[in-house]
């Protein structure tokens, strides 16, 4: 209770002295002008170090991010997981934390929703528009895995084939005529003869597929996942790799590549498979959301490439992680702060534009001195037309003092009203200056002066 009274009287002194200064400042309590630059001066430099500190402490405070990835035994778990470990240990202001799913759609619509700050999504995966891209992490293999008297596609016709759905970046629903399961079945003549099954895990179907339940798997993961070497090593049902040809997916998929899963891939000695399956690949992103701060997405983009030799010894798929300026089309705009990352070694705007800049620069020096140089001509011209009437108006002076007939005198009045009306003319056509017509008044003066003055002469002399 003291501790609060204290505060609340010191925030109390602290808003009167500020309306003190600020009446200060207006003039109010009488103040000269160095006092009031004083109050304006010392107010200013307690507002910027209340904003420094608050940066400051920003700066220091940790940020908590949510990274979903999919279900325990599949490759985004274990990236996820291992990526989590990496961020925790090499950095003090993020903490990241992970968060299971069923896979990339859920996943898609955790970062829409704002659940969750970063996800991995299969490429594939219909993107939401507030969602952005932070990097490509590694490309996941088509895996048709079958019983072993199965060795190709059209043998699957009147099979039971298990699909998880989640890891093909679908809802997996098999009567949507544009999901990946109709478009696979039409594609390869197998419709109205496959029985799919929706499993929900690489476990539930490598457990169906064992007790005989299914004759096929079909998935998207990453090569050397556990589960499936589990599941081609086995011999209670032995299975094998069936190749399928990319060139009559890629024309209905978009974002699927040619791949190949090599020979010994998932056993070296006895090689498992035998030999070279062609397949099909698509990247696996890490995604944000767009609304995530840069500084947050930055120092995660700058760990995952900076740091991926610990990645890449926990988890070898890190070693495929590539720059997207190499040339890959991630189809989904880059976050702003891994946008920055990537940009941090081309050259500032100086370096980039500095011919371009230094071109303009003479141009706009050449172009310059020439109207300065123009400038200077037409005042010089102007001084000498100024000069020359100032002449003509001595010359006059000189005259007016030997008249001896107000006639002739009248003359000279006439010469030097003439002399006048020219100065006016070219004063309106910028043929002499402002300057110069200003020191042209002076003489007129003393001309109209001499005039009068002989005019008086001439009347006290005449009889």
């Amino acid at each position: 209770m003291h501790i609060m009274k204290s505060l609340s009287e010191t925030f109390c002194s602290i808003v009167q002295w500020i309306h003190a200064q600020v009446r200060i400042i207006r003039g109010k309590e009488g103040a000269q002008f160095n006092d009031r630059l004083i109050a304006a001066v010392t107010l200013v430099s307690i507002v910027m170090v209340v904003v420094f500190a608050m940066k400051l402490i920003q700066s220091y405070s940790r940020v908590s991010i949510i990274l979903a990835t999919a279900g325990e035994g599949g490759e985004y778990h274990w990236f996820g997981e291992n990526l989590k470990n990496v961020i925790n240990n090499n950095q003090r202001r993020i903490r990241i934390k992970t968060r299971p799913t069923l896979g990339s759609c859920e996943n898609m619509q955790l970062l829409e929703d704002r659940e969750v700050e970063l996800a991995i999504i299969q490429h594939d995966t219909p993107a939401k528009q507030s969602v952005q891209a932070v990097a490509s992490l590694f490309p996941e293999m088509l895996h048709l895995i079958a019983d072993k008297n199965i060795k190709s596609i059209p043998e699957l016709k009147g099979k039971r084939i298990a699909v998880i759905p989640n890891l093909l970046g679908e809802k997996g629903d098999p009567n949507d005529p544009n999901s990946f399961l109709q478009r696979f079945i039409e594609t390869y003549g197998l419709k109205s003869t496959v029985s799919f099954m929706k499993q929900q895990s690489i476990l539930a179907a490598s457990t169906a597929f064992l007790n005989n339940e299914v004759d096929a798997i079909i998935l998207f993961i990453a090569v050397g996942n556990d589960t499936v070497r589990d599941l081609l090593l086995q011999n209670d049902r032995p299975a094998n790799l069936i190749p399928i040809n990319v060139h009559a997916i890629e024309n209905w998929h978009p974002f699927v590549e040619e791949g190949i899963i090599y020979a010994g891939a998932y056993q070296g000695d006895n090689p498992i498979p035998s030999q070279n399956v062609p397949s099909a690949s698509v990247q696996a992103l890490l995604l944000t959301h767009k609304a995530v701060k840069e500084s947050s997405i930055n120092a995660i983009t700058q760990i995952l490439y900076e740091h991926r030799n610990k990645l890449v010894a926990k988890n070898p798929h890190a070693a495929t992680i590539k720059l997207p300026s190499s040339g890959q089309n991630l189809g989904i705009p880059l976050h702003v702060g891994a946008k920055s990352y990537y940009r941090r070694e081309e050259p500032g705007f100086l370096v980039r534009y500095a011919d371009s800049m230094a071109l303009f620069l003479s141009i706009t020096v050449l172009f310059a001195s020439g109207i300065w140089h123009i400038r200077i001509r037409l005042q010089q011209r102007q001084k000498k037309r100024a000069d020359k009437y100032n002449l003509e108006i001595l010359n006059l002076i000189e005259q007016s003092r030997g008249v001896q007939n107000p006639d002739e005198l009248q003359q000279v009045r006439q010469k030097l009203f003439d002399i006048f009306r020219r100065v006016l003319v070219d004063l309106d056509s910028d043929r002499i200056s402002t300057e110069s017509y200003q020191l042209f008044i002076f003489p007129l003066e003393v001309a109209l002066g001499a005039i009068r003055h002989q005019e008086l002469v001439l009347l006290n002399s005449s009889p």
